[in-house]
């Protein structure tokens, strides 16, 4: 297997030429509330800082730092904040930073891939170890020559052996039948070997924190068979096993025990989180229901240290709270949430003791920081800030709404404000649905709403039924609903902040990006009469051959394809349904003008989705624009790709659909942050 250069051989500029621990940054002092492409040179950098972590010790932070398009990931000293290693990883893309020891710090990269002779593209992850105390660097699996080159997920730590200095991750191993092992690696040459051998259907590993193998599960897509093993004793044992037609129970977590696995689901007729026995496979608790927290919904399990234990539940709603099992992590959760208000907090990490605890800051009350908590003083205060250019109070308001589908279905969604003046007159207004479906918007700094709030627009954020977020029911809800209920759920929200008197009904532009690209342009057939201009970013506009491309890329028998079939067509429906929801074949209806965006490099939604709307739209006669854009992958990773979207975008509405006035940001509501004392218990 060939294997790529090492990062620091790729550079294009010295590190020290591009990063600093002091940022020089554009602000919104300098982009005029016109001026499209100073607003998304601002809005459209990726966070200063990112992918933030903290050494075990708490002596060192790790985090990528982006400055003018280049990227490098940069440890410094937690004391001085004096640098004690930088490498520029700008020729790939960076995705994650995590400290393994204090010495030791994993970078995960990816890059896209192609086979031409398959016409498939993939997003090839990389795993590289950088040794501080020498500055190596080697790559993860560097001596696995039989490690199939079609990897999306490959670094995912599950376990760690911090004595014997080897971490462990699941891996597709074998050029022809993959199966994905768990394999074992050396933290300083990254050499690697398969410790237990998995099975193509094999999701996920769980260890104990001596390296040991607790439990592997398993789902088979075309046998509709969820299974758990076990490794408690001597050889592999079967504890859970049912017929399914997805995995039954969602198995996130270690107990703090290490003979039980925390697992997602409903038992006896209760949803919640439950232990599920690694001797024997019974199921106890539930450890917390949706009876102990006040009817929100819970979306996941929180897990601590990289043998994932349970730390505690993550809950929808507006805000993704979260309920820490551990006392000091919920007091300092619950200060931060009270101190920043209407914003979502975020757990990022810890120190191995507890005393030392970092959380993101993201809504009215920061634009995507980074928070110390310090658990010995009850103190916390700002380490980094997301976007040093937008102040906290240069954030444009943030609300969480709720208003009634036709249906009489209670839709959550959010609202950024053009400025605190906001609802004094019927304001233009951008619909700017989520991608997904299965995600949701919360109350947090989203740069895309941000950038049309600036430019002086409206902008509405619903969360149309099949969203996460607000629980199981509403989610499945959006099974085969695509163009129909899940879009009507967008056009009532249009429709209630019009009758609100909010919103200009003249003046409405739909922009969407992956699902919500789908829900422009469907907007854009099925609504015609509402929008002045659709923006569709990597949108699906022709379902059947969505589903054709997934099976002939993923497999017939592939999870992927029975989940995408079954959410699209709800187990039942023919081509001639799915063509009656794809607005590829309902160009005629469509009167608003439309751009169309996509990527190159796209490995989720084929580009031939755009070209084949352009193509119909072109045949019908109405207006459309498309723009490709080189490298450009679907979640817009780089600086440059998302400013260039942002400035086809704002030019697109700014002409099409001109606000009338410019828009003073403000968040004259939220109180500057300073530092923030808890009291101890």
């Amino acid at each position: 297997m060939r294997h790529p250069p090492s990062l620091n051989e790729s550079r294009r500029r010295p590190l020290a030429a591009i990063l600093s621990v002091l940022l020089l940054v554009a602000s919104l002092a300098q982009a005029e509330a016109r001026d499209v492409g100073a607003l998304a040179d601002l809005y459209g950098a990726l966070p200063a800082f990112r992918a933030f972590a903290i050494s075990p010790d708490g002596r060192r932070y790790a985090y990528v730092q982006s400055s003018d398009g280049e990227e490098g990931v940069v440890v410094i000293d937690a004391r001085t904040r004096k640098m004690v290693r930088g490498l520029n990883v700008s020729s790939m893309k960076a995705r994650d930073v995590r400290f393994l020891s204090n010495e030791h710090v994993l970078i995960h990269v990816s890059k896209t891939q192609a086979r031409m002779s398959r016409r498939a593209r993939w997003e090839e992850s990389r795993g590289v170890i950088l040794r501080l105390d020498t500055g190596k660097q080697v790559e993860i699996m560097n001596n696995l020559d039989e490690l199939h080159p079609a990897q999306s997920g490959l670094v995912q730590v599950v376990g760690l052996d911090a004595k014997d200095e080897k971490v462990f991750m699941p891996a597709f191993v074998g050029l022809t039948l993959s199966t994905r092992d768990l394999v074992s690696i050396d933290l300083d040459t990254g050499h690697s070997r398969v410790v237990q051998s998995g099975h193509a259907d094999t999701r996920d590993w769980f260890m104990s924190a001596r390296g040991e193998t607790l439990a592997e599960v398993r789902f088979d897509a075309g046998k509709g068979i969820h299974r758990i093993h076990s490794f408690l004793g001597e050889e592999r044992r079967t504890i859970f096993e049912k017929e399914t037609n997805f995995p039954a129970f969602h198995a996130g977590a270690v107990m703090p025990d290490g003979r039980r696995l925390a697992v997602l689901g409903t038992a006896h007729d209760v949803r919640g989180v439950f232990a599920m026995s690694l001797e024997d496979g019974e199921i106890e608790g539930p450890l917390v229901s949706e009876d102990d927290t006040a009817g929100r919904p819970i979306e996941g399990i929180l897990t601590t240290g990289p043998h994932r234990v349970y730390a505690g539940v993550a809950l929808g709603g507006a805000r993704s709270e979260a309920l820490f099992a551990d006392a000091t992590l919920r007091r300092a959760d619950e200060a931060l949430r009270d101190f920043y208000g209407e914003s979502t907090i975020r757990y990022v990490g810890g120190t191995v003791d507890g005393s030392r605890l970092v959380f993101q800051v993201s809504g009215n009350g920061g634009a995507e920081d980074y928070v110390l908590f310090n658990a010995e003083t009850h103190r916390a205060g700002r380490l980094a800030a997301g976007y040093p250019g937008i102040p906290t109070e240069d954030i444009h308001r943030i609300e969480a709404i709720r208003y009634e589908a036709r249906d009489g279905t209670s839709i959550p969604a959010i609202v950024t404000h053009p400025d605190p003046s906001a609802g004094r007159e019927a304001l233009p207004l951008i619909v700017l649905p989520h991608g997904g479906p299965a995600g949701h918007d919360s109350v947090r700094f989203d740069y895309m709403a941000q950038f049309f709030a600036r430019l002086g627009y409206l902008v509405l954020q619903p969360n149309f039924r099949g969203s996460t977020g607000y629980g199981k029911a509403f989610r499945s809800a959006g099974r085969g609903e695509w163009g129909r209920k899940m879009q009507d759920d967008v056009t009532d929200g249009l429709k209630a902040l019009i009758a609100r008197g909010q919103v200009d009904p003249a003046r409405v532009c739909i922009v969407g990006w992956s699902y919500g690209g789908y829900a422009a342009l469907a907007g854009g057939a099925y609504t015609p009469e509402l929008y002045r201009c659709v923006v569709a970013g990597a949108g699906v506009a022709d379902l059947p051959l969505s589903l054709r491309e997934e099976k002939r890329v993923s497999g017939r028998f592939s999870w992927a394809f029975a989940y995408w079939n079954d959410l699209i067509r709800a187990g039942e429906a023919d081509d001639a349904y799915l063509r009656s929801i794809s607005p590829a074949f309902a160009a005629d209806r469509f009167q608003a003008p439309v751009l169309l965006i996509h990527g190159k490099d796209d490995t989720v939604v084929s580009p031939d989705q755009s070209k084949t709307m352009r193509r119909a739209l072109r045949r019908a006669k109405k207006a459309v624009e498309y723009e490709t854009v080189r490298k450009m992958d679907h979640w817009l990773t780089t600086t440059d790709h998302r400013r260039r979207v942002l400035r086809l975008m704002g030019d697109f509405v700014l002409e099409h659909n001109p606000p009338g006035r410019g828009e003073k940001a403000g968040n004259a509501a939220f109180r500057a942050p300073g530092t923030l004392s808890v009291p101890a218990e």
